[in-house]
């Protein structure tokens, strides 16, 4: 239940960061209505980043590291900004679509607030004097950028609070390439939106329209569950809730899990030897020699990281995802993960590219058959798409821990649902005829 406390607490926000670090937008449509950093101000705010920047002033979070980032667990993250004094960056309660599938992007935020009909009577004239409609949700929508997550604080509305439907869902799809939506309010069209492969993270699901609310703000500063949540934060969501980390420091949460994973790793293996007790591994090992052979496997592990990573950005053969944006031949394997043959297979993704002779069947009407391992991201969006324009290649096996997907996309792509297993080892299948 929303008390006086919760509205004030909102309202006195806005005003100050509102009166002291916003602006009217001078050479847009939209001043006169909406409130939001300049681009200047939002750099002043942000100004511990060093990355690159979009137009509008956000941090923009590089590529590569939000790639990376897709491998993070709330715990990772939470071990960086607990020690940094960022102890509330965590929000959850969510109902959550397409748990399985990570969401990374950069945060753009939008902030509506209940409507009231003096302020609203002012808005629509100004709107009226410029020939624009008045603002709407389709307003912040029709901003995004790929590699956005439309963040939005609708002050827990259900009834009319509802920041999107299955079209403007798509929409969002579409226009982020799959960045996600985290709203502190309502969808609908709920069946429709399940079948869009984009996560979502919203507080409830209801039929109504959006209404009774006006749009305040756009990059700027929104509470979410606990979080102030500021432009250009690196969202990072999982099962378990969403992280909002500040851009200055994805770095060193990034390089922290690399060192929290083979840490995690090293101590299994000692476990697996069933020669000490948990208290003499974890969470530092007791034993002067065990710290010193734990330092050792450490470092080098790490340098086989970076290697890898330098491998992998010097690419080679580029390749193209859904979206025609170019990745590397070692990046897009690297992606694949899941112990999938990529060796051959990376090859099938080059439209002009030739496999290696002799693995292509050479009577018409045979193609060479594949399973795929796994049905996470990459599997969905840009594998299975691929494969269906091979003229020598095809999907004959689907392998994962979710049946109810895996039937769903074997219909989809013409797959025999008998071939669908729960293996979690890769399985080159004969060649098949089509």
């Amino acid at each position: 239940m929303k008390t006086v406390h919760d509205s004030c607490t909102r309202i006195a926000i806005s005003a100050v960061l509102g009166l002291c670090a916003m602006v009217l937008l001078t050479p847009s449509p939209l001043h006169g209505q909406l409130l939001t950093f300049s681009k200047q101000e939002l750099a002043d705010y942000t100004a511990q980043s060093n990355f690159e920047r979009f137009p509008d002033g956000r941090p923009k979070v590089p590529e590569d590291l939000m790639e990376r980032a897709r491998e993070l667990s709330s715990e990772e993250v939470w071990a960086v900004l607990e020690e940094k004094g960022f102890h509330n960056q965590y929000a959850d309660g969510f109902q959550i679509l397409h748990p399985e599938i990570p969401m990374v992007g950069r945060a753009f935020t939008v902030q509506f607030m209940p409507e009231r009909p003096d302020v609203h009577k002012i808005a629509s004239a100004k709107a009226k004097e410029r020939g624009i409609g008045p603002l709407t949700n389709q307003t912040a929508i029709d901003m995004l950028q790929p590699g956005d997550v439309l963040i939005v604080d609708l002050f827990g509305k259900k009834v009319n609070g509802t920041i999107v439907g299955d079209n403007l869902f798509y929409y969002v799809m579409k226009t982020t390439h799959r960045g996600g939506l985290v709203v502190d309010g309502s969808i609908r069209d709920l069946n429709g939106i399940s079948q869009i492969d984009m996560p979502a993270y919203f507080k409830a699901v209801d039929p109504t329209p959006i209404g009774n609310v006006m749009l305040t703000g756009i990059n700027v500063p929104v509470r979410i569950g606990g979080v102030t949540v500021m432009p250009g934060d690196l969202v990072v969501g999982d099962r378990e809730g969403v992280y909002f980390v500040p851009p200055q420091l994805v770095k060193e949460v990034l390089d922290r899990a690399d060192e929290i994973r083979i840490h995690d790793e090293w101590t299994k293996k000692k476990f697996d030897e069933m020669k000490y007790k948990s208290h003499e591994i974890y969470s530092t090992p007791a034993d002067p020699k065990l710290q010193e052979e734990y330092k050792e496997y450490l470092k080098k592990h790490l340098e086989e990281i970076q290697k890898r990573r330098k491998s992998q950005s010097k690419g080679g053969m580029n390749v193209k995802d859904s979206f025609g944006k170019e990745i590397s031949r070692r990046g897009f394997i690297a992606r694949v993960g899941h112990s999938f043959v990529a060796a051959n297979v990376a090859g099938t993704f080059l439209k002009e590219a030739a496999v290696n002779e002799g693995t292509v069947p050479d009577s018409p009407g045979k193609k060479l058959g594949w399973a795929i391992v796994g049905l996470g991201n990459l599997s969905i969006h840009e594998i299975l798409p691929a494969f269906a324009n091979c003229e020598k290649s095809e999907v004959t096996a689907l392998v994962s821990g979710h049946p109810d997907k895996a039937n769903k996309l074997a219909q989809q792509y013409g797959v025999n649902p008998k071939t669908f297993t729960t293996t979690r080892t890769t399985i080159r299948l004969r060649t098949t005829p089509k």
